[in-house]
């Protein structure tokens, strides 16, 4: 049997063993106890991360790139989103946006993927991902 890793996951893992296995016990419902509502910081990060994408996908339309947003042509369907990525990237769209992947090893979702000149199977050009979350500046 084989399993899928996040990047996320993997990421943790490599910070913190335990809370790579209190994430796992949580995403399979092995807790019994309710867990303690979100902090104040924790909220204003979420919304925060949240305002930070949009204000990045504002500013790509701004500049006239196509975009694509995988999480509103699938609405959240995990497998079509796999599917619709790929297409978008085939279709060389400028930004993808919520652009998702899976292969036998890794899962995930990026933020943004930009399309730059670079050669590769699709075509003259290749992506690129951007996690804005991860940077303090638009």
């Amino acid at each position: 049997m084989s399993r899928i890793f996040t990047p996320s996951q993997l990421s943790l893992f490599s910070i913190s063993k335990l809370a790579a296995w209190w994430e796992e016990l949580q995403a399979n419902n092995k807790f019994n106890q309710i867990f303690p509502k979100p902090t104040e910081l924790e909220k204003r990060l979420q919304k925060e991360g949240e305002e930070h994408e949009r204000i990045l996908l504002a500013k790509f339309k701004g500049e006239g790139k196509t975009i694509a947003d995988i999480k509103n042509l699938t609405k959240g369907n995990s497998q079509e989103s796999n599917q619709k990525t790929i297409e978008c990237m085939k279709k060389g769209f400028d930004i993808i946006y919520q652009a998702s992947f899976k292969t036998k090893e890794m899962k995930g979702i990026a933020d943004f993927i930009y399309k730059v000149p670079n050669k590769s199977q699709l075509g003259n050009w290749s992506y690129e991902p951007i996690e804005c979350k991860l940077s303090s500046k638009t």
